[in-house]
């Protein structure tokens, strides 16, 4: 059940998930649940919005394909992903994501783990946009994985 989630270790990750709901019609990826540190890092609460918005507009229509294939397989994905600050400075943050599969077994939303990579000149804060990826590889959760390159918002 749900119950496990609100245990250790997962409750110290709780500031740093935010769950999207894509929405199937249309581009966009509603937020349902963003952390407090991602509120923070983003310098705005993301609930009800579109995480879309945070990205540099090139790289939305991949973001939202690569959700699409993460609930309709279902699988998993991970990645490092540049993200530029207020300040113009380039910062570095690992994603990995998940479906969330409820007892309907159809899976709408995912959780993502945002986990931000501090450099020692300045800490990765106040996000303007994300920018593109490093690196990233799809999960294989049972029912394979898409032929795609692993995309993750690059």
């Amino acid at each position: 059940g749900h119950h496990e989630l609100l245990s250790p270790p997962f409750l110290e990750l709780i500031p740093e998930i935010c769950i999207v709901e894509p929405d199937r019609l249309g581009m966009s990826l509603p937020v349902m649940l963003a952390g407090e540190r991602i509120a923070e890092t983003a310098a705005r609460d993301l609930k009800d919005n579109d995480f879309l918005t945070l990205m540099r507009e090139d790289v939305r229509p991949h973001a939202y394909r690569t959700c699409l294939e993460v609930i309709g397989r279902p699988c998993g994905l991970w990645g490092r992903m540049v993200a530029e600050l207020t300040s113009g400075a380039p910062a570095e943050f690992e994603i990995t994501g998940f479906p969330v599969i409820d007892e309907s077994r159809d899976p709408c939303q995912i959780a993502f783990l945002f986990r931000y990579v501090p450099t020692k000149l300045e800490p990765a804060r106040y996000v303007s946009g994300i920018t593109g990826g490093i690196e990233s590889g799809w999960i294989d959760l049972g029912h394979g994985v898409p032929e795609t390159s692993a995309g993750v918002f690059i």
